[in-house]
């Protein structure tokens, strides 16, 4: 085979070119792997900021039904006192009845029961609670 000097400065040339492709080619790979790099970097600060916020999500959950709960104990209690003043004034008027019966009149020999025990342990009972209530609202205003 014979090589002339023309094939080789053509060979050379393309050699030269080559080279250069292959240069340029470089820079775009390595310019390319490092965005890729970047994007890959944002993508897991992005899972994690995700996994974050589920977590937040969990624990708002969490608090949500924590705060439900007490409000159904809170409004228990709430008609827990009054059942509970019931149940005194019941044990309260049995032990006093002579005492307090504020519904009987004296007509000389006579003693007229113009209300019947049943009316005035409602209106005991009543007077109570709406005492209960003033005093409770005075010391600890319920937030709305």
């Amino acid at each position: 085979m014979k090589i002339s000097l023309s094939n080789m400065f053509w060979c050379s040339k393309d050699n030269n070119e080559l080279e250069k492709r292959i240069v340029k080619m470089e820079k775009e790979l390595k310019s390319s792997l490092a965005t890729i790099e970047l994007q890959s970097e944002f993508i897991n600060k992005l899972l994690k900021e995700n996994d974050a916020l589920k977590q937040d999500s969990f624990i708002n959950e969490d608090l949500i039904r924590e705060n439900e709960l007490l409000m159904e104990r809170l409004n228990e209690s709430d008609n827990q006192w009054a059942k509970n003043i019931d149940v005194f004034v019941e044990k309260w008027f049995e032990e006093n009845r002579d005492n307090i019966d504020i519904g009987v009149i004296n007509f000389g020999l006579f003693k007229v029961d113009i209300f019947p025990d049943y009316l005035e342990k409602h209106i005991y009972k009543k007077v109570i609670k709406i005492v209960y209530s003033f005093i409770q609202s005075a010391i600890a205003p319920k937030i709305v």
